[in-house]
């Protein structure tokens, strides 16, 4: 809210709703200050959602995937 009230553009990059919020869009509309994102998909993320499939597209044998948050 502070970010967008001074006009400073706001990138989301945690997976939340932040910027889901229909008051927040209608204040970046009213400051004419972007907001975006939800998740900026870094670390294990990225890596799940690119090694997976392509491990799984050349039938390398990938079964399942673990791994863990310690970040919350």
């Amino acid at each position: 809210y502070a970010a967008l009230k001074m006009g400073v553009p706001f990138a989301n990059g945690a997976p939340n709703l932040t910027t889901d919020f229909p008051a927040l869009n209608d204040l970046a509309k009213e400051t004419h200050t972007p907001i975006c994102g939800k998740d900026f998909k870094t670390g294990q993320t990225l890596m799940k959602t690119i090694l997976a499939p392509g491990l799984k597209a050349r039938l390398l044998g990938l079964s399942g995937w673990f791994s863990t948050n310690i970040l919350g």
